[in-house]
């Protein structure tokens, strides 16, 4: 059972309820009763009875008095909006990062240094002079081959290229056929100049001289190209001519076929000697040719002394500075 405060707590609450009611009525105040008066005549008069259901009873009154009381529109309340459920966002799976790329370095770039060249003085060029050419002093040996030619009317020959003024010159003549059937001559010329028209010193040798049999010599100042008389004839430009001695047993000229003669020539200033097979047959002195000229062998220097076909070989033919050579000829 409840206790009377909860009654008169019931009893205030209906109280509230109906004064509400009369605020709100537009009716006149006077038709309605006493609040407490009406509250109370409405309580149903309680009898005690054993352990009566008061929850029931009062429920039961509450409800009938709510029932009687006019009915009063309730004020509209705003609407709210329906406030949307949150929804939980779905978790967004964690996007993979790229991996980092690389950046190249830069390439540095090429640092142009511009380098203004200091100009050079050029120096003025001192014309250097033309050497002038060693003269050629000496040649040889070497075997040479002189062809007649009987009909050109001049001496074949062979010129060395040298430029020399003393020198000693050898040479082996072989002698082209036998003197009994034909003459031969041969000789050697020293300081030949480069005028073709000039004058040289020859050492001429005829195999057949003045005296039939006998071999015959001469010094002649002539041209190169100049073909001369039979020895012994007297043109007015031959130096001494002198005649070989003649041997009791062996001539000392050999006049064989094949057969051969050694001819040196040594020539220094002014002075000139011929040596046949190492004898001393003669000296030529003042020799008035003394510059430095050419050296030649040379055959068929005499008229008639040549025959068609045949040849006059020379070997060992050398050319050697006089001061080069120490001589060991006897009769020197």
């Amino acid at each position: 059972m409840r206790s009377p405060t909860c009654k008169t707590l019931l009893v205030l609450f209906v109280a509230i309820a109906l004064s509400a009611a009369a605020c709100t009525s537009p009716d006149d105040p006077e038709q309605h009763p006493d609040v407490e008066a009406t509250v109370l005549a409405l309580l149903p008069t309680v009898t005690p009875t054993a352990t009566p259901n008061l929850d029931a009873t009062v429920e039961a009154g509450i409800a009938a008095t709510v029932a009687a009381l006019p009915t009063v529109p309730p004020r509209p309340s705003p609407t709210a909006a329906p406030q949307p459920i949150p929804t939980s966002a779905p978790t967004p799976a964690p996007t993979p990062m790229p991996a980092p790329t690389a950046v190249p370095a830069p390439t540095p770039r090429p640092v142009i240094v511009v380098v203004t060249p200091t100009p050079i003085r050029t120096p003025v060029a001192t014309p250097t002079p033309t050497p002038l050419p060693t003269p050629v002093r000496s040649f040889g040996p070497m075997d040479i081959q002189l062809a007649h030619n009987p009909g050109n009317g001049t001496l074949e020959y062979f010129s060395t290229g040298v430029s020399v003024a003393d020198a000693v010159i050898t040479a082996r003549f072989v002698n082209p056929y036998d003197a009994e059937d034909h003459p031969f001559s041969f000789g050697i010329f020293i300081r030949v100049p480069e005028d073709p028209g000039g004058r040289a010193f020859a050492c001429l040798i005829h195999s057949n001289g003045w005296v039939p049999g006998i071999a015959s010599y001469e010094f002649v100042e002539v041209g190169l190209s100049s073909g001369l008389p039979p020895i012994g004839t007297d043109v007015g430009n031959r130096g001494p001519a002198n005649a070989l001695e003649r041997q009791e047993e062996v001539p000392l000229m050999r006049q064989g076929e094949g057969e051969i003669n050694e001819i040196e020539v040594r020539v220094v200033g002014r002075r000139l000697s011929l040596v046949i097979n190492n004898w001393v047959v003669g000296e030529a002195s003042p020799i008035f040719i003394t510059g430095a000229g050419d050296v030649a062998v040379a055959t068929g220097a005499y008229e008639d002394t040549e025959q068609a076909g045949a040849v006059t070989e020379v070997l060992d033919f050398t050319v050697r500075p006089a001061e080069a050579h120490i001589s060991s000829v006897p009769g020197v």
